[in-house]
């Protein structure tokens, strides 16, 4: 699947981005060249009548560690996009269900830094499922990241070749990590699966 043949109006697209990038002491970016490239991904989305969620890793913390959030990165990014972006301190449960799931078509929100849980590295089919419950559908715009079995590329079943960037690849998702009976309120709110799922970063 190409991400134009996806139908964006009204949904929100989760979008693996790779915002790992370099931040001086003052934790300014010093070099956005991969936030540039995942702009227009986004600005199709929104072209398209969807709203964006934004999640990345930064860095390597052992856990929480307030010199790797990205919120670091929001100056910079809402000076390229030319539109304020909403914050959520953590990339699953209610605090960023609270920010992603009230979003508006045009809206932009970005996660808290997906390294913070260890669970990420890990490759956790349940952590992927509360990321899952962050959007409708899911595009994979990280090249840096794609090899990697890290959570965010979970769930997935179909693979074809596509060729909007040249060699790329979508996949359908058609399947999602459901939570154990034991499962927190917040996390049992996942009502449906992703429609559809691009992979653009896929070789």
């Amino acid at each position: 699947m190409n991400l134009t043949d996806l139908s964006l109006k009204g949904e929100r697209a989760l979008i693996r981005v790779d915002f790992n990038v370099p931040l001086n002491e003052a934790r300014e970016v010093t070099d956005d060249t991969r936030i540039r490239a995942a702009l227009p991904t986004i600005q199709h989305v929104l072209a398209e009548g969807g709203s964006v969620v934004l999640m990345s890793h930064l860095g390597r913390p052992k856990g929480t560690d307030e010199r790797y959030s990205l919120k670091h990165i929001l100056p910079r990014l809402e000076a390229l996009l030319g539109q304020s972006v909403k914050f959520a301190s953590n990339c699953v449960e209610d605090v960023a269900l609270d920010v992603t799931q009230s979003l508006k078509p045009g809206e932009i929100a970005l996660l808290e830094n997906l390294r913070f849980h260890p669970e990420e590295k890990a490759g956790d089919e349940f952590f992927a499922g509360q990321l899952a419950e962050n959007g409708t559908v899911y595009i994979n715009d990280a090249f840096g990241t794609a090899h990697r079995a890290h959570a965010y590329r979970l769930n997935r079943t179909g693979r074809t070749t596509v060729g909007r960037h040249g060699g790329l690849h979508a996949v359908a998702l058609n399947r999602r990590a459901r939570p154990p009976p034991s499962a927190s309120a917040g996390c049992a709110r996942r009502e449906r699966g992703y429609r559809a799922c691009v992979d653009l970063a896929a070789r």
